[in-house]
């Protein structure tokens, strides 16, 4: 089961514009409604602008309670406690479906010490459209399915601080780009999975959620 909200967030607000603008800590927010069990709803959230207004989509494994946020932020983000749609999709395969992801296209670069030890890779994004495309296919290859459509737009940079179990503070840079298109199932199994859980990184920085529609 998937519960879907749509928040519409106070840009009149401090708190607000502030966390706009530091996606991990609105990642962090969001989660507050969800109590003890943050850390395995599958949290996703993507930010949309409709007609230059912000919307925020936060999708997740459980029903959240907005009651649970910080009060002046439930006061900025969720002040009427809007409604959540429950969502229990059934897929099967060559179904096909339209689709929006905000993703973090990069790939892993191997570095190595002066005396040649190596080191934890690092992601490097990747810009051109061509890479962003292959970077896609790879992804619907392992998530059970394929691109029929595919339309690129809105790259974007954003920065955010995350803070580490030392408390020590790290400023982030995250870079995304918009895919719409048309999808078809090659394994429903898999596809469910992805839907869940999101696709590719960066998913506390407001990238991976996979929207769907009728086709």
């Amino acid at each position: 089961m998937i519960y879907l909200s749509q928040l519409t967030p106070r840009v009149d607000k401090q708190v607000v514009r502030e966390q706009l603008q530091n996606p991990y800590q609105l990642h962090k927010t969001l989660a507050c409604a969800y109590g003890d069990a943050r850390q395995k709803v599958n949290l996703l959230y993507r930010i949309e602008n409709i007609q230059y207004t912000p919307r925020i989509l936060v999708q997740a494994t459980a029903m959240p309670n907005w009651d649970g946020m910080r009060s002046d932020c439930k006061a900025g983000f969720a002040p009427n406690s809007p409604p959540t749609k429950s969502l229990d999709l059934k897929f099967h395969q060559h179904q096909q479906f339209r689709f929006r992801l905000i993703a973090n296209p990069t790939k892993k670069v191997a570095r190595i010490r002066e005396d040649g030890s190596k080191w934890h890779s690092k992601r490097m994004p990747l810009y051109k459209p061509e890479q962003q495309h292959g970077w896609l296919d790879r992804k619907a290859s392992q998530s059970g399915f394929v691109l029929n459509r595919l339309e690129i737009t809105q790259p974007q940079i954003q920065w955010g601080m995350k803070v580490d179990k030392d408390n020590q503070h790290h400023n982030i840079k995250i870079y995304s780009v918009q895919f719409d298109g048309l999808l078809t199932i090659t394994d429903a199994d898999q596809f469910q999975q992805a839907w869940q859980k999101g696709i590719g990184p960066a998913k506390a920085f407001g990238c991976g959620l996979l929207s769907i529609g009728r086709a």
